[in-house]
């Protein structure tokens, strides 16, 4: 094991560490099926430096902050748009105004994509929320948060951009939508992986736990290491 305070290598069995003369507390493991995870919460000290919100997890919390702000002042006027665009066309012969038959059914289809895509705010405030606090659910809502968003992309854009074709939506309005499709396929899976590699958030939660409970348990995660 290793000295949370200094990080130097000892024995299992030492009680206290020969450098710094930090108290050494064995760690616990917890085994669920094949794999082991460490608990540590009862063997880091509350002064260690990385038991305070920093690096790339503060980072990371402070843009999610930032997402949240401008979500909030983007996306709620475009469902309010939405839903009276949705309401005028139900008194509008849609081929008298040169509109597809579809139209109505795309943006019905839009209009719920949008709505479900407001959960990518309420489930961010969650996560922010859940950092500071140090729950151990926080990585299930930053993937839950992930998921709304690509749910958002392909149904709310995508998926009636098809339906009418390009001639009404255009070009410009299709491909940013896939390229933050992309984007946020690829950030699904990348950033857990940070959550679950980073000596500094696996310390500043306390212990693995989180792994447990995210949407995908990370299971095969190594025992933590303080050094």
């Amino acid at each position: 094991m290793f000295c949370t305070g200094c990080g130097s290598p000892h024995d299992n069995d030492s009680m206290f560490c020969k450098y710094c003369n930090t108290p050494l507390s064995p760690p616990t493991t917890e085994a669920i099926g094949q794999n082991e995870f460490i608990s540590t919460g009862s063997g880091i000290p509350p002064d260690h430096k990385y038991r305070k919100l920093g690096g790339w997890l503060l980072f990371f919390v402070i843009i999610n902050i930032i997402a949240i702000v401008v979500d909030a002042f983007g996306s709620i006027p475009d469902v309010l748009e939405s839903i009276e665009l949705f309401a005028m066309l139900g008194e509008v012969n849609l081929s008298a105004a040169g509109l597809p038959e579809n139209f109505k059914n795309a943006l019905t289809i839009a209009l719920i994509g949008e709505v479900v895509g407001l959960l990518t705010i309420v489930f961010s405030i969650i996560f922010v929320v859940q950092v500071f606090n140090r729950k151990s659910t926080f990585l299930r809502f930053a993937q839950l948060s992930a998921l709304a968003g690509i749910f958002f992309l392909i149904v709310a854009r995508l998926i009636p951009n098809t339906m009418v074709g390009i001639d009404y939506m255009g070009e410009d309005y299709i491909t940013p939508a896939i390229s933050s499709l992309i984007g946020s396929i690829i950030g699904f899976f990348i950033f857990p992986l940070y959550y679950c590699k980073s000596i500094r958030v696996r310390t500043y939660m306390g212990s693995d736990e989180y792994m447990h409970k995210a949407i995908f348990a990370y299971k095969n995660q190594p025992p933590l290491d303080l050094r």
